[in-house]
């Protein structure tokens, strides 16, 4: 769950307890499911038919209200027993910036390996192309340690 610097540094995401009402049907408790990830902002519906509950992660702006009129369209009664805002994980801006620049490192590695080694493997051997092996061997390198750079940062 990622949060982003706001106002009042809430969570953007929120678990909401429903209990349900009466002794719901395995064909009710699918359509519960459906129409609570229908609404806006439902990431993810659980139910537990047994103990009559139903967990919802939803952002922080869905209403209760709604939660509860989708489980009334599913024909199933619903109370929201608790609302509590998820735990949050800050997300630093700048490390997605190094992976990309990580990446490209590695995709330009690779694309200069496979230039130099189908010269080598296409060209008549000859006194004129000696150097392609030096070079296909240091963009190997380049490949090897780029990999290894992308490894560290991730």
């Amino acid at each position: 769950m990622i949060s982003t610097p706001h106002a009042g540094g809430a969570d953007l995401l929120t678990r909401t307890t429903l209990h349900l009402g009466g002794n719901p049907s395995t064909l009710s408790v699918a359509q519960m499911i459906r129409a609570l990830q229908r609404v806006p902002g439902v990431l993810l519906a659980e139910i537990n038919a047994a103990d009559a509950r139903a967990i919802v992660a939803h952002d922080a702006a869905v209403p209760g209200a709604s939660l509860v009129a989708a489980a009334a369209r599913a024909g199933i009664n619903a109370a929201i027993v608790s609302n509590t805002p998820m735990p949050s994980m800050s997300v630093n801006a700048g490390s997605a910036v190094n992976t990309i620049r990580a990446r490209r490192l590695v995709i330009g590695a690779v694309a200069a390996f496979v230039v130099l080694s189908s010269m080598n493997a296409l060209l008549p051997k000859s006194n004129e192309n000696h150097w392609l092996l030096a070079v296909l061997l240091s963009t190997t390198w380049l490949l090897f340690l780029a990999s290894m750079i992308v490894r560290k940062k991730a």
